[in-house]
């Protein structure tokens, strides 16, 4: 009696192979084919790394703090207290005391972000103001809508051209 080849599989040559029986589920199958699941011990917080990053360097003293507003069209041109004539696409800002000159590194409380201009003028004459920033100095602040935010000011020292390490680390 010939056998049945019904469901068979053919194979190279004349040999004839059935396919074997798996006690298996295809979702057995599966969890068998993917990798192996991810430890919680194991994974690192991004937030985390990012925060002892931060207690790792030294952060610097506020200078002095409160409500920043910007200047620029009506101004645009026009001499400044230093002499030099106001140009809102430089990175200045108008401020009542330090000297002309310094290097400010100027950072919003709100979104972290922190920019460094150069003090070239004076003002702001608006009551409970801190510092006037030039235009471009603003956008970079992202309070050109506004027209205000709440800053803090870092006061660099002679030769320095950007905000302190920790700084910039808090505003990435």
């Amino acid at each position: 009696m010939p056998t049945s080849t019904e469901g068979a599989v053919p194979t190279t040559g004349d040999a004839v192979r059935t396919p074997q029986a798996s006690s298996r589920t295809g979702t057995e199958l599966l969890a068998k084919m993917a990798p192996a699941p991810l430890r919680p011990d194991r994974l690192k917080d991004p937030a985390k790394a990012v925060q002892d990053r931060l207690y790792e360097l030294e952060w610097p003293e506020v200078d002095q703090q409160g409500i920043a507003s910007w200047y620029g069209p009506g101004f645009h041109g026009r001499k400044t207290a230093n002499g030099e004539r106001f140009n809102q696409y430089e990175l200045t800002a108008a401020h009542p005391t330090y000297d002309f000159g310094t290097q400010l590194c100027v950072r919003s409380k709100s979104s972290g972000q922190s920019v460094v201009v150069r003090v070239n003028d004076r003002g702001p004459f608006v009551k409970n103001r801190v510092i006037d920033l030039s235009k471009a100095a603003a956008e970079e602040l992202g309070m050109l809508g506004k027209g205000v935010k709440s800053v803090e000011i870092y006061k660099l020292d002679e030769g320095e051209d950007s905000c302190p390490e920790a700084v910039l680390a808090a505003s990435n």
